[in-house]
């Protein structure tokens, strides 16, 4: 759709095959202070359209003449491609015009009889505002979204560095410690036995096992920051091996359907998914209570779907609030940063689906 931000100041086309109308019509919008600019039948209007700059609100009659596109045809073609308010203008009111020139009248719908200029303006007049609304609405969502995107971004980068900041610093100290233990342990065993020793044997045996934890958990911390699964290998291998690690770490009872070849996808967008299935596995583990889980991939040449089902509790959906919606919000988000997008349907005591497709090719929106 083009550009609606580029419209040409409060200008109007009216477009009516009755031209006695249309000049009665043009004098009293340009008294108002609304120029105007005629056309009498459909293609010119859309012709106009295409050469540029945009009016502001186009006032368009419902029949345009025998043999020529009327007038709900022509406001289609409209918005196909342009973002343009359409009021609708008509002697016809009856109860079929209406309903099928429904989707057409979002910005007023002016019946046209003798004497009703002030209704006309007043309905140009809103929905000139009705427009305003709109694009300041969309505005504001597409803030929304660039922060949203913004905060991701930010956050794993964040987690790139201190997942090296992990793996480098407090791994290697770690490790450091837990060869010194092994050393100090290997003279003691040259030494005759004492109670004292075997105090200090049985401190050391404390500190590998703390040790031997703390390594464990700061190489899980690691894996949860910075996926590096995906630095060297595909997105679906890399979706085997965050099952696994969910099936050893949290006891979770996933199955892992995958298609006979991997997929090679840019890294934003196989972190983008990665990140998507994390975030409903993680959902599973949490909330639903589930005794079976599934993960299923699937890919064509187009796209590619990720499917997670438990037989959890389940919930609406509707009932969330503002704070619980946030990591399905989030989900969502990414896909669409990309293109694609997620549903997630789910029901008491039936469980929980999220669906998940994304389009192989294509760049970052």
């Amino acid at each position: 759709m083009l550009d609606l931000y580029k419209n040409m100041s409060n200008k109007i086309f009216l477009v009516e095959d009755e031209m006695i109308l249309n000049e009665g019509l043009k004098r009293f919008l340009q008294k108002n202070g609304y120029p105007v600019e005629i056309f009498a039948h459909g293609e010119p209007c859309l012709e106009r359209l295409d050469s540029g700059p945009l009016p502001a609100l186009i006032l368009m009659d419902i029949n345009l003449g025998k043999g020529r596109m009327d007038g709900p045809s022509v406001t289609k073609k409209i918005y196909e491609k342009y973002d343009i308010p359409v009021v609708l203008h008509s002697a016809y009111t009856d109860k079929a015009t209406l309903d099928t020139t429904r989707d057409m009248t979002k910005y007023g719908y002016i019946q046209k009889v003798p004497g009703n200029e002030q209704f006309i303006l007043a309905t140009i007049d809103m929905a000139l505002k009705l427009f305003e609304s709109k694009r300041a609405h969309i505005k504001s969502e597409n803030k929304y979204k660039e922060l949203l995107r913004h905060q991701q971004n930010i956050r794993e980068e964040q987690n790139a560095f201190i997942a090296q900041e992990v793996h480098d610093e407090l791994g290697q100290s770690l490790t450091s410690l837990q060869m010194g233990l092994a050393i100090i342990e290997s003279d003691f065993s040259t030494v005759e036995s004492s109670c004292e020793c075997a105090s200090i044997q049985e401190t050391i045996c404390e500190m590998k096992e703390t040790l031997e934890d703390t390594i464990k958990r700061t190489r899980e911390l690691s894996w949860q920051l910075k996926p590096v699964v995906l630095d060297s290998s595909g997105i679906i291998e890399a979706l085997g091996l965050q099952v696994s690690e969910y099936k050893r770490k949290l006891n979770l009872p996933v199955t892992f359907i995958k298609p006979r070849q991997d997929c090679t996808l840019d890294k934003n967008k196989s972190l983008a998914i990665y990140r998507i299935a994390q975030e409903a596995l993680t959902n599973c583990a949490r909330y639903a209570g589930a005794s079976e889980v599934g993960i299923e991939v699937l890919l064509d040449d187009e796209k590619i779907e990720v499917l997670i089902k438990d037989n959890g509790i389940g919930f609406d959906p509707k009932s969330l609030d503002l704070h619980d919606s946030f990591g399905l919000v989030g989900m969502k988000e990414r896909a669409k940063q990309f293109g694609g997008n997620v549903s997630i349907k789910s029901e008491y005591g039936i469980g929980t689906e999220v669906h998940m497709q994304m389009p192989i090719n294509g760049d970052e929106d």
